[in-house]
């Protein structure tokens, strides 16, 4: 988990998303979908988060975009899908 702001956390699991929740309704705002495997951390720089999985990969997100589209990158040897 990681708090974004005093109104918002971000959570990752083994559902291979990350869920924004909105802390003062209890509810979760969005749902990010890239992963293939269970979200294992969680950073955030500026308006950008950044996710890891054990599926290998890294995706950052942009939390401005309306529907966001994560930017995907893999260990050196391996091949992005």
């Amino acid at each position: 988990m990681l708090f974004l702001d005093g109104q918002a956390l971000a959570a990752g699991g083994s559902d291979n998303q990350v869920h924004i929740w909105d802390l003062g309704t209890r509810t979760v705002t969005r749902e990010l979908v890239g992963h293939t495997g269970s979200v294992a951390a969680l950073a955030r720089s500026g308006a950008m988060l950044v996710s890891g999985s054990y599926d290998t990969t890294v995706c950052i997100w942009d939390l401005t975009a309306p529907g966001p589209q994560p930017s995907v990158a893999r260990a050196p040897g391996e091949e992005v899908k």
